[in-house]
């Protein structure tokens, strides 16, 4: 007669296919985190365009109704819109790099607005940089006063339009 004589413990297959189970669980844990931060880094970014809408209606009120429509008055000079509404504050500090928003410095037209070079460069990884993660675009209709902003987000463009 057979005696059945099993050792105490857990085999090699066994073993390896915990940690392979443990292993895809870890995957997919570090998957949805990063996501879930790169998705509350671009809500922060939504934010800080949302309180530059802000100022910017500071701004037209503080101007007979009218936003900055050209250079020296959004980013070129001492008194543009940037230099007296956004520069210096904290919340328009990217929460990726920890850099200043980038501003363009050029006014954009609404037709140029859909131009490759107002568009997020793609790939920039949360880079505060031209075009990256943080760069904020803005186009104003001169003959109707009414402007565009965008911003770009880690996942997507983020477009403002009054």
């Amino acid at each position: 007669m057979f005696v059945n004589k099993r050792k105490e413990g857990f085999t090699l297959i066994e073993i390896v296919i915990v940690l392979a189970i443990a292993a895809l669980i870890m995957v997919i844990v570090f998957v949805a985190v990063q996501g879930a931060q790169r998705s509350r880094r671009d809500t922060q970014r939504k934010k800080a365009l949302d309180s530059i809408v802000g100022q910017l209606e500071n701004y037209s009120a503080n101007n007979n109704g009218k936003y900055p429509n050209n250079n020296s008055q959004w980013n070129n000079s001492s008194n543009s819109f940037i230099n007296l509404y956004v520069d210096g504050r904290g919340e328009y500090v990217d929460p990726t790099s920890g850099n200043q928003y980038s501003f363009s410095n050029q006014v954009a037209s609404f037709s140029d607005f859909s131009d490759t070079n107002t568009q997020c460069a793609s790939g920039f990884k949360g880079n505060s940089n031209e075009n990256g993660a943080g760069s904020v675009v803005y186009a104003i209709d001169t003959s109707t006063n009414k402007y565009k902003l965008r911003m770009c987000l880690e996942s997507e463009d983020y477009e403002y339009q009054q």
